[in-house]
């Protein structure tokens, strides 16, 4: 018996697709975060951290975050890092397909969708419609591939004048 983790095994897509909506949301994505803190000797603290992989694949997509009482670059620098972290994972690709009903279409596996630019995306739930013409609903999101994010950050910490 082999015990996989949720959309480890990618499946072909094996579907008659009837409609598609497509959903992109970047309201909170993020690729480099400048985090400003405490003035400390006349001299503004401010701590950059950025995705140099995430930068090069989609453009720059700055934020800032103004923390007025963190008084040292550690601090201000592990929060630069945890807000970049948390707004990578903020870009979430997906959509629904509506395709002619298929009973072996199984939540929780990945598929290689087509009709989403052929990207692999995890297939969250799907529902079938028995109104006019029977169809099934699949809807598909990406999983968060939280260790490939980490490991493209980079960090700078540096002083500047206020």
């Amino acid at each position: 018996m082999t015990i996989c983790s949720p959309g480890q095994v990618v499946e072909q897509a094996d579907w008659t697709t009837l409609d598609v909506e497509r959903d992109k949301d970047t309201r909170e994505y993020a690729n480099s975060v400048t985090a400003y803190g405490a003035e400390v000797n006349g001299e503004r603290l401010i701590a950059t951290a950025e995705s140099q992989t995430e930068i090069d694949a989609n453009g720059e997509f700055p934020a800032v975050v103004f923390e007025t009482d963190i008084e040292n670059e550690a601090d201000l620098e592990s929060l630069a890092r945890t807000e970049l972290e948390r707004r990578l994972t903020s870009d979430a690709l997906g959509g629904s397909v509506d395709v002619a009903p298929k009973a072996s279409l199984v939540p929780r596996k990945a598929y290689e969708v087509p009709e989403l630019d052929g990207q692999v995306l995890m297939l969250e739930q799907t529902e079938f419609s028995a109104r006019g013409q029977s169809s099934q609903s699949l809807d598909f999101r990406e999983s968060d591939d939280l260790a490939a994010a980490l490991s493209s950050i980079r960090s700078d910490v540096r002083q500047t004048r206020g």
